[in-house]
């Protein structure tokens, strides 16, 4: 009887030939694919799959290296040992081994460890907080806020917990300095650390040299109200000097003049040292002109509203002087008048407070009263304040070039 034969070119010769390496290459995709699809959901499930896969070698030895006991760390140090072997720029594996090793022989110094993960990758937190500990111990402040810096950049859970730290070491001057550093290179989380020291505050002098150190553009309306806020908290904490030479430095104005904007026609509004007009409903001072074109402060009291029209904030050195303005269209009884008054900023001590002249609408009056600042009067507010009126204004009194001259030589220099 003849023996059955198959064709050694038949399609089932050719399905049998093929179904070995077909197969092989199934399960081998099957191993790669799952150990990329479990490595960050379940990376001790993907080590199954693949016992070299150096990413979940390293997640794993992680997660028992930050368990920080004995046991888990002696684990963590053979994975972490095993994820370098297969990959030696696995940059978490050596930041596990780090941590391990700290645990296990705390005696030893495992920066070098720590400072080869950094430098495969800066995006690994748990490394950069181990080095800010590490820099802080040695005493090396300006490397633990350089580090402080990329965890900052990298991680916005992580820099939402050490912000508060940061500004409560911004305290200690020698810190302060070192910040102050940090920032001058415009770090993209410089206004959060800008809205978390107004509210820290500490100490004149630190918060002063940290503000300054920011680079504000005179352009962005953000950073001009920015460094309005910064101005006010420093006069606020008697430091009007500081906040006087912030708003020169910012802005350019070098002029020696006491008044800024004297004619209400440019543009600014940047308090306390510029002009701050009052926009309600009830009350309000609008930049406009007079009967003869001119540039002027339209005073506009709509009937029995109280307040200042506008004020500013003088840095006038102690002596006597002269100030002098324009007014136009101004009736009425003297009570219900505006006033112009000079207050000191430290005590509200009035320097001068005068009813604005009447006055016709055409031309105006020229008034100039004179005062003394006293030594203890570092900083002044100059007002324009509604008068007590019981009606609605029926006309719109005007004031414009106002000025102070000194009239003493001490107050000259």
């Amino acid at each position: 009887m003849e023996r059955w034969r198959i064709p050694l070119h038949s399609p089932v010769v050719r399905a049998l030939l093929l179904a070995p390496p077909v197969l092989i290459g199934m399960i081998l995709t099957f191993v790669v694919t799952s150990g990329l699809v479990f490595v960050r959901s379940d990376p001790e499930l993907a080590l199954r799959f693949d016992a070299h896969n150096s990413q979940a070698l390293e997640r794993v030895a992680m997660a028992l290296a930050v368990k920080g006991t004995p046991g888990s760390a002696r684990m963590a140090e053979r994975l972490a040992v095993r994820s370098l072997l297969e990959s030696p720029m696995s940059g978490e594996g050596a930041s596990a081994l780090g941590f391990a090793r700290s645990i296990l022989t705390p005696a030893r110094d495992e920066s070098s460890t720590f400072k080869y993960s950094a430098q495969i990758t800066r995006r690994d937190v748990e490394t950069q907080m181990w080095l800010v500990e590490h820099y802080v111990a040695l005493g090396d402040i300006a490397k633990a806020l350089e580090t402080y810096d990329h965890i900052f950049r990298i991680s916005d859970e992580y820099r939402a917990k050490l912000l508060p730290i940061l500004l409560q070491a911004s305290a200690q001057p020698q810190v302060a300095h070192a910040i102050a550093a940090v920032l001058a290179s415009n770090p993209p989380w410089k206004a959060e650390f800008f809205g978390g020291l107004l509210g820290a505050f500490p100490g004149a002098e630190n918060f002063n040299l940290l503000v300054n150190a920011m680079r504000f553009s005179r352009t962005d309306p953000d950073d001009r109200n920015r460094v309005s806020l910064a101005m006010a908290q420093l006069v606020e904490h008697g430091r009007p000097d500081f906040a006087f030479a912030l708003y020169r430095r910012f802005t350019g104005n070098v002029s020696s003049s006491a008044i800024r904007n004297p004619r209400f026609d440019q543009a600014g509004g940047l308090t306390p040292f510029e002009w701050s007009l009052s926009e309600n409903d009830s009350l309000s001072a609008q930049p406009g002109v007079n009967d003869a074109n001119a540039p002027v402060l339209l005073l506009i009291n709509r009937g029995g509203q109280s307040g200042d029209f506008a004020r500013q904030l003088l840095v006038l050195r102690a002596g006597t002087y002269r100030l002098a303005f324009t007014t136009g269209n101004i009736t009425g009884s003297v009570t219900e008048r505006p006033k112009i008054e000079l207050r000191c900023n430290s005590d509200t001590r009035t320097l001068t407070s005068t009813a604005l002249p009447a006055s016709p609408a055409l031309g105006g009056i020229r008034s100039i009263i004179p005062f003394t600042v006293p030594s203890s009067c570092p900083a002044q507010w100059l007002s324009i304040v509604a008068g007590n009126q019981i009606d609605r204004q029926s006309n719109n009194p005007w004031v414009t070039d106002i000025a102070v001259d000194a009239s003493s030589p001490s107050a000259r220099r």
